[in-house]
């Protein structure tokens, strides 16, 4: 893929969008003013500010909060959110350490099976976390409907699983972990 006159990978490509977006969600200062009541939305949200300038229990969201992260709430009025979701971050550090893994797996799994079965790989993994977060928040009741799921984690987790089937006695070193250990172990370890 060329960019600006540079060939870069898909993997390289992601992070850029990511990073980009990311730095978007800091200049969203619209604020979409939504009833809700929900204890959920109330420990996570500031009601006292709300309450004083509308006058009642509700949540203000950021217009990227509202639009493009996915909640078991919403997901039926706004389906593109479980793609959408998966560019947002919650903080800086979450997107580093995404992005982070992203480039170490992401390089070599694409090295493996080519740019295009990579983008599938990810974009089903991102998808498949999300399904599985509605699925724990609308069904199971694990969490609220109202929880917002931001981030690549799933896409990642796919991009490490598949890469510890293709290659799982390859040696990894995983911050802070200072010993090299197999790849199976830290993709499982991670997730655990």
């Amino acid at each position: 893929m060329r960019i600006l006159g540079h060939d870069i990978s898909v993997v390289e490509a992601l992070i850029i969008v990511n990073v980009l977006i990311f730095m978007f969600t800091f200049l969203d200062v619209t604020a979409v003013y939504r009833p809700d009541g929900s204890q959920e939305c109330i420990r996570n949200k500031n009601p006292y500010l709300c309450y004083r300038t509308y006058g009642e229990k509700c949540c203000v969201y950021t217009w990227h909060e509202y639009n493009l992260a996915l909640a078991g709430s919403t997901i039926f009025e706004k389906p593109w959110t479980i793609l959408t979701s998966m560019f947002l971050h919650s903080g800086f550090h979450h997107l580093l350490f995404n992005m982070i893994a992203l480039f170490f797996f992401g390089i070599y799994l694409g090295r493996i099976v080519g740019e295009k079965e990579f983008l599938k790989i990810y974009f089903i993994g991102g998808i498949a976390g999300g399904l599985l977060f509605i699925f724990t928040s609308l069904i199971v009741g694990i969490s609220s409907p109202y929880t917002f799921a931001v981030g690549a984690s799933g896409a990642i987790f796919a991009v490490g699983g598949a890469l510890a089937i293709l290659r799982p006695r390859m040696m990894v070193i995983l911050f802070p972990i200072p010993f090299p250990m197999p790849l199976y172990m830290a993709v499982f370890g991670f997730m655990v």
